[in-house]
């Protein structure tokens, strides 16, 4: 049973190294090699660590959010480039 359980954490991290790897790619070897999966890998990851068999990991739901590349800092990049591009610096 908690192999089941520890399956969404699994599949939360494999999606938010395959996001990092996407965007290292894409920034550092300037190379197109696809799109990052947005929010699912943080959510897959809150999940399993929300259903988790220890009490501890319950209180860190909200880091895969952090730490996943198509969660929080993807969507804040998005924000600061629409801003730079809508009211560019003079």
């Amino acid at each position: 049973m908690g192999y089941y359980r520890n399956a969404a954490c699994r599949f939360g991290a494999y999606l938010s190294i395959r996001n990092a790897i996407v965007v290292w790619v894409d920034v550092v070897r300037k190379k197109n090699i696809g799109s990052i999966v947005c929010l699912y890998g943080g959510l897959s990851g809150a999940i399993g660590l929300t259903i988790a068999p220890l009490s501890q990991p319950h209180h860190w739901w909200w880091l895969p959010f952090l730490l996943d590349w198509g969660c929080l800092p993807g969507l804040l990049a998005m924000v600061i480039y629409v801003i730079y591009e809508v009211f560019p610096p003079t």
